[in-house]
């Protein structure tokens, strides 16, 4: 379900899978923090805060997230589609955008956020507190064993994109930059 509130859209759909195959910034500091944008450690930041006053753990950032973020991003831009379900074959699924990676884990879940016309410093507190009224983006944000996340953004005129994927425990992890 999409919802539109002052030009915003929504994309408001669970999306958790279980697969077969400290400090707001994360349970601990983590090189792939030193990759992420300002705009994207501030998701990362308020997604924490808002963890932690549930009494639960913070996220750890997580590299193989972070591109899986991105990419998924930039393909959703470049293609013109605002989906969880991407049209390219091997990335349609967020856990394949994960093992496309090099990282494996045992739960993917995964939250996307729109925006036009906005200046970019208000598009973290905008995405947070629509994904915080929604179910399934809350379920994704608050749930317990969601350990790892990455943020990923992108922006082309005045439109941005916003992408949040949170996993498990990684089994198989690709190295952080």
């Amino acid at each position: 379900m999409r919802l539109r509130a002052q030009g915003t859209w929504v994309l408001s759909f669970l999306l958790l899978i279980l697969c077969t195959g400290s400090s707001l910034l994360g349970a601990e500091p983590d090189p792939s923090v030193q990759t992420m944008t300002a705009e994207e450690l501030e998701v990362f930041r308020l997604t924490n805060e808002r963890r932690v006053v549930a009494g639960l753990p913070a996220c750890k950032a997580c590299w193989p997230l972070v591109q899986a973020a991105r990419s998924h991003c930039r393909e959703m831009m470049d293609l013109g589609f605002f989906d969880h379900i991407s049209p390219t074959p091997g990335r349609r699924l967020p856990w394949d955008r994960v093992a496309l990676t090099g990282a494996t884990t045992n739960r993917v879940a995964e939250n996307l956020y729109e925006a036009e016309d906005y200046p970019l410093s208000t598009i973290p507190a905008q995405a947070i507190s629509s994904w915080m009224r929604s179910v399934g983006h809350r379920h994704n944000i608050l749930e317990p064993a969601n350990v790892n996340m990455g943020v990923g953004m992108c922006m082309r005129g005045s439109k941005v994109l916003v992408t949040q994927v949170f996993a498990g425990e990684l089994l198989n992890a690709a190295g952080n930059p």
